[in-house]
């Protein structure tokens, strides 16, 4: 079932855009729920209508706007994925995922320096964020700042021995560290 024949079989079921997440399913936090299932089920075009049915009562809802960023950052959508992100992050800033997956997509842009600052502001928020880690280091590669890097990929395998990407990582700017 392609996504308009859901959009119009849940017309027909009574749940439209009008009515939103609250009379359907009880509440914003339900709708959250049921988004979370259908994204961690893979079905990311209903996570996308679900978390778009909770902004039209919530515009500001974080979860549903960084479930929305998370999804375009899948799609390869990065400039909006970027400003989903950034608007779940100005209501709720100590997200340190949030601002993680801001770098990822402003990384993802070629905008190296505010990627590695989101990144920072991830691992300031939340020190033993190993992906964090292994994400700056990896813009700091980019970078040609390989001591850097290399420092962030230890880090990252400190906290999580088997994280096997930062360990490639670790190698690679090893190599290329002067």
């Amino acid at each position: 079932m392609n996504r308009a024949e859901k959009r119009r079989q849940r017309k027909l079921t009574g749940r439209t855009a009008n009515k939103g997440p609250r009379k359907k399913f009880g509440g914003t936090q339900q709708a959250l729920e049921l988004a979370i299932q259908h994204y961690t089920a893979g079905d990311l075009p209903e996570a996308e209508d679900v978390c778009r049915d909770i902004l039209q009562t919530d515009p500001n809802q974080p979860v549903a706007l960084q479930m929305l960023g998370v999804i375009a950052l899948q799609s390869g959508k990065n400039d909006i994925a970027a400003k989903y992100i950034q608007k779940a992050i100005e209501t709720n800033p100590g997200d340190a995922d949030g601002h993680s997956n801001l770098g990822l997509a402003l990384q993802n842009l070629g905008r190296l320096e505010e990627s590695a600052a989101s990144y920072r502001k991830a691992i300031d928020i939340r020190p033993g964020f190993a992906e964090a880690h292994n994400n700056l280091g990896s813009t700091l590669a980019q970078q040609g700042k390989f001591k850097e890097a290399t420092a962030h990929f230890e880090k990252a395998i400190n906290i999580d021995p088997n994280y096997v990407d930062a360990r490639k990582n670790l190698e690679l700017a090893r190599s290329l560290t002067p």
